[in-house]
C-alpha cells in the first residue's frame, strides 16, 4: 500500500472516531462530525489503492460506497420525508455490495456447498420482523423487502470465504454482521420497542462506521499481488458451521 492509501485510511479511522464520539455526546463535541463525513474518504482510498486493470467488482464496491454515501445524507438531515430516500439509497448500496462480493475472483461459491450456513441469517431475518412488523404500517412491506436484501448481502459476504485470502474473509464477514446489527437498530428504534438514546445511537454509528471499512479492506484484499497470483481456496478449507 502506498503512502496516500495510508492517509486515507488513517482519516477514514479519525473520522469515524469523531462520529462516534458526537453520537455518544448527543452533538455536544464535535456536532459538525455525522456519517456523511466517512464515505468519501473510503471512495478515495479505493480510487487510489485500486488495480489496473480495474476489476469489475472494485466499481460495483465503489457503487456501493457513493450509494452509502447518498443514505447516509438523506438520513443525516432527518427530516421524515427522506428517510425512505435514505432507505432506498442503502437498499440500491446492498445490491452493489451483493454483486461485489459474487463477482470476487473465479472460484468456489460457500453457501452452494454449504446450504446450512444459510439457516442463522433465515431465523435472524424472521426473528427482526416479528419484533418490527406490528408496528411499521404502511412501510411493513418496506422493511421486509429491505430485510431480505440486508442480510442476503451477509450470506454474500460469507459466500466470498472461498474466493478471497484469509484475513479478507474475516473482515467481510465481521463488517456484514456489524453492517446488519447497525441496520437492525435503526429498525428496532422506528419500529420496535428500543428507545432512540445517545448509546443506542453511539453503537448504531460505530457498528456502521467499522463496518463500512471492514467490507471496504475485506474486498480489496482479493485485489493484492499475492491473491491474484494464488490458486483459488478449495471450499473444504473455510471454517465448519
Amino acid at each position: 500500500m502506498t503512502k496516500a492509501p495510508r492517509v486515507l485510511l488513517a482519516l477514514a479511522a479519525l473520522a469515524s472516531v469523531l462520529i462516534i464520539v458526537n453520537a455518544a455526546s448527543s452533538g455536544a463535541i464535535f456536532g459538525w462530525a455525522s456519517a456523511p463525513i466517512l464515505m468519501p474518504l473510503l471512495v478515495i482510498y479505493v480510487l487510489l489503492a485500486r488495480p489496473r486493470p480495474t476489476p469489475k467488482f472494485i466499481w460495483l464496491l465503489i457503487a456501493a460506497q457513493v450509494l452509502s454515501w447518498f443514505g447516509d445524507i438523506a438520513l443525516a438531515v432527518h427530516i421524515d420525508a427522506l428517510f425512505l430516500v435514505g432507505v432506498g439509497c442503502f437498499l440500491l448500496a446492498q445490491i452493489c455490495y451483493i454483486l461485489t462480493f459474487r463477482a470476487i475472483r473465479p472460484g468456489p461459491h460457500l453457501l452452494s456447498q454449504r446450504k446450512l450456513l444459510l439457516i442463522p441469517y433465515l431465523v435472524y431475518f424472521l426473528a427482526m420482523m416479528a419484533v418490527v412488523l406490528p408496528s411499521a404500517g404502511v412501510l411493513a412491506p418496506a422493511l421486509v423487502i429491505y430485510g431480505a436484501i440486508l442480510l442476503s448481502m451477509a450470506a454474500m459476504a460469507l459466500d466470498a470465504w472461498p474466493r478471497v485470502p484469509p484475513a479478507g474473509a474475516r473482515m467481510l464477514l465481521v463488517g456484514s454482521i456489524l453492517f446488519v446489527i447497525s441496520d437492525s437498530l435503526i429498525a428496532v428504534t422506528k419500529f420496535g420497542p428500543v428507545p432512540e438514546n445517545a448509546p443506542v445511537a453511539t453503537v448504531l454509528i460505530g457498528t456502521y462506521c467499522v463496518a463500512q471499512i471492514l467490507l471496504m479492506l475485506g474486498v480489496m484484499t482479493a485485489t493484492s499481488p499475492q491473491a491474484l497470483s494464488q490458486p483459488d481456496q478449495p471450499v473444504a478449507q473455510t471454517p465448519t458451521p
